[in-house]
């Protein structure tokens, strides 16, 4: 099964993130990331740009770990995304920390797992009216019923 079962497509119809890095290059470019982000912590680790920045982060790597099987690495990162992000009022990072909990579920085969994710996602979409994230989700829970 492929990591995002919806992939997200431009207004070009063109699936985005083609870029042709290498896993070498992606590697590199997430441990200089995460380096940096680790020495501006401790003087910023409370301003809110900061904070996206790791959120953002976070995202990434989480994507990239369960893209690759690394599904302890991948997990951690989300749940750390999650909690990061509910503690900004973020929700739209929050549901796609859900998503790359739910793509790990697809990749695992873990039905009850996936079930729960989604019905936390859809409620979180539901309660911010994010009407693009909950068709996304609504997929998934009829994916899942399968």
């Amino acid at each position: 099964m492929n990591y995002e079962t919806f992939p997200v497509i431009n207004s070009n119809f063109e699936v985005v993130d083609k870029r042709g890095y290498s896993e070498e290059e992606i590697v590199l470019e997430l441990d200089y990331i995460g380096n940096v982000l680790s020495e501006l912590e401790e003087a910023n680790q409370k301003q809110y740009g900061y904070r996206l920045l790791k959120i953002r982060y976070l995202h990434m790597l989480c994507r990239y770990h369960i893209k690759v099987g690394n599904y302890e690495q991948g997990v951690a990162a989300a749940k750390n995304m999650i909690a990061l992000a509910e503690t900004d009022s973020h929700s739209e990072y929050m549901i796609k920390g859900y998503l790359q909990l739910i793509f790990y579920a697809i990749n695992s085969h873990d039905t009850g797992l996936m079930q729960e994710y989604v019905k936390i996602a859809i409620d979180l979409a539901k309660l911010e009216g994010l009407k693009y994230e909950i068709g996304i989700l609504l997929r998934l829970k009829g994916y899942q019923k399968y």
